[in-house]
C-alpha cells in the first residue's frame, strides 16, 4: 500500500514537469496548439481523476510510465496560454485531484 501511495505521488509530479517542460520549449507548444485549436475546459480534470484512478492498487510498470508520459504531456499543452503562476496553480490543482483519486483507487 505504501508502494503504491508514493507511486501515485510520484506520478503526480508529471504535471510538474509538464509545467517546465512548457517553459522551456514554450514557442513550440504555442505552434501545436495553434495548430491544433484544441481547447481542454474542463477535461483536464477528468483526465486526472481517470489517470488517478488507472493505477489502482499494483499497477504494472507499463501502465504507470504510460501515465506519466501522458500526464507531463498533458500538462504541457494546458499551461501553453497563460502566465507562470497561473499556469503552476493549475499544475498543482490538477496534481491534487490526481493524488486524491489515486488514494481513492488505491483503497477500492
Amino acid at each position: 500500500m505504501l508502494k503504491d501511495l508514493l507511486l501515485v505521488i510520484f506520478i503526480s509530479f508529471a504535471y510538474i514537469f509538464g509545467f517546465l517542460l512548457n517553459q522551456l520549449a514554450k514557442s513550440e507548444f504555442k505552434w501545436f496548439q495553434k495548430r491544433s485549436k484544441q481547447q481542454f475546459g474542463r477535461l483536464r480534470y477528468i483526465i486526472a481523476v481517470l489517470g488517478g484512478f488507472s493505477i489502482g492498487p499494483n499497477p504494472p510498470l507499463f501502465i504507470s510510465i504510460s501515465v506519466f508520459g501522458i500526464l507531463t504531456i498533458y500538462s504541457s499543452l494546458i499551461s501553453t496560454n497563460q502566465t507562470k503562476k497561473n499556469a503552476l496553480a493549475l499544475a498543482l490543482k490538477q496534481a491534487t485531484v490526481f493524488i486524491l483519486a489515486g488514494i481513492i483507487g488505491i483503497l477500492f
